[in-house]
């Protein structure tokens, strides 16, 4: 997972010169819809903390200053982004939340998908 600038579609790729190692593309940049506030924020961050604790006490603690960072991210979308990053091991759902544009149904999709996290992690002690 790359931490990029902008979401974007991948419209066409083109043919790749023989002096390139990596592909050409046209894309086409994706803006967050919607506003969200700090109640639907809240249970992500409620969630990211209840995650933090379950694994520290199943010895795979995260340093304070990544839990901090995280805290001090202010924009709900790049919020929602770097502690699915952080967290979901599932690469498609990652990829679910990438691709959900509205930031209301990313925060909503986020805290379902790490209410769900500390069972399973709490099953495999």
């Amino acid at each position: 997972v790359l931490q990029g600038l902008a979401r974007v579609r991948i419209v066409e790729f083109f043919a790749t010169p023989p002096d390139l190692q990596y592909p050409l593309a046209r894309i086409e940049a994706l803006e967050s819809t919607g506003q969200a506030n700090a109640s639907q924020r809240e249970p992500v961050v409620g969630a990211v903390k209840r995650l933090t604790r379950v694994r520290a006490r199943l010895g795979v603690k995260l340093p304070p200053s990544v839990i901090d960072s995280l805290m001090a991210v202010e924009n709900p979308g790049l919020f929602a982004d770097v502690v699915s990053n952080t967290f979901l091991e599932s690469y498609q759902d990652k990829q679910v939340l990438l691709e959900t544009l509205d930031i209301n149904e990313r925060l909503q999709r986020l805290g379902e998908l790490l209410a769900k996290l500390p069972n399973k992690h709490v099953g495999h002690n």
